[in-house]
């Protein structure tokens, strides 16, 4: 089973020298994965070919809204896997088509793991191709909701970074909630950046407000993920909506060469680290840059002189353009909607 997943870049400032390291979990993390393999009936679960198939539901509400992290970029909200009482931060990361999960917090939170060696799992991240184990979550709760089962996919790589002076070794979680939950269960998502609070609409209609700070974009579903349409200099392209990347307007290179803006663009400074599935990479190695647009259509009012980063992985729109707005993936009527 071939799964894409686009995460998002997250920035991580050094004061000190810092060198990214990314490579296989270690041995006994793998075989404590190993003691957590499960049988389809213990789960709940039959094989569909090649995966798994169950049946699942959402139980508590028309609608659940929940805190997000106030100090972070990315939507980041606090779960609980497998009727735990310890919280698990994780991103709800609409530019990842399904939810991954660390080794590490599998172990912790008691993942039951379907048997790796039924399945074939190769997942494409920003930095390049990660093998994958399926596991499932059950339940999921946040907030005030419980979903009963939930498939995820376990990583079987890590990213760390190690500081030196002192030498110091710090795990990079990419624990993260994939778009799968709200294209199988929502009507509506609502990111309130400003306010800190996300709204999973189960049940009911969103209803958007009227005034000329309200903007109203059409969706084009890709991949099981959420795109939109911009414009500039009379080029058209299609953009995710990744909230899962800390990075604002994106876009690649060959897109930027038809732009014009790729001889003129600045490599961002050396010091902070690209973190995603598929590897680790000081920003400088990765080769971003960044370049400006002199109008940019396609997210509300027309932007002037819009930065755009130049970056592997795809054209999308990430958090830091999103904070400053009330974001809303309205799935009933294939529409987003920017409020500020």
């Amino acid at each position: 089973m071939m799964t894409q997943a686009l995460l998002g870049m997250c920035m991580l400032a050094g004061g000190c020298t810092m060198k990214p390291r990314y490579g296989p979990v270690p041995d006994g993390m793998m075989r404590k994965l190993q003691s957590q393999v499960r049988t389809t009936q213990e789960m709940g679960v039959r094989r569909a070919g090649g995966g798994v198939a169950f049946q699942a539901k959402v139980d508590g509400g028309p609608s659940v809204t929940l805190p997000l992290a106030v100090n972070a970029i990315v939507p980041t909200l606090q779960c609980w896997f497998n009727g735990g009482k310890k919280p698990v931060p994780v991103i709800f990361d609409t530019g990842a088509q399904v939810s991954v999960i660390d080794a590490e917090t599998a172990v912790q939170t008691g993942i039951g793991i379907v048997d790796p060696t039924t399945t074939n799992i190769t997942v494409l991240g920003v930095l390049g191709r990660e093998k994958m184990i399926a596991g499932i979550i059950s339940p999921l709760s946040f907030g005030s909701a419980s979903l009963t089962k939930h498939l995820c996919l376990v990583r079987t790589h890590q990213n760390e970074t190690l500081r030196l002076g002192p030498l110091m070794r710090e795990r990079v979680k990419m624990d993260l909630i994939g778009f799968d939950l709200a294209r199988q269960w929502c009507r509506y998502v609502t990111i309130d950046y400003p306010r800190h609070r996300l709204t999973f609409g189960f049940e009911e209609e969103f209803k958007p407000r009227a005034g000329p700070r309200v903007w109203k974009i059409p969706l084009v579903m890709m991949g099981g993920m959420p795109h939109i349409v911009l414009e500039s200099r009379g080029v058209r392209w299609l953009a995710l909506v990744d909230t899962g990347s800390a990075f604002g307007v994106d876009i690649d290179e060959s897109l930027a060469a038809e732009l014009g803006v790729l001889k003129g663009a600045k490599p961002v400074p050396p010091g902070s680290v690209n973190t995603a599935i598929g590897g680790m990479k000081d920003v400088k190695d990765s080769g971003v840059k960044l370049a400006a647009l002199k109008e940019l259509e396609g997210l509300g009012a027309t932007h002037k002189n819009a930065e755009v980063a130049i970056s592997p992985g795809g054209p999308r729109v990430g958090s830091y353009f999103f904070q400053h707005y009330k974001v809303t993936i309205d799935l009933t009527r294939q529409t987003l909607w920017l409020e500020r």
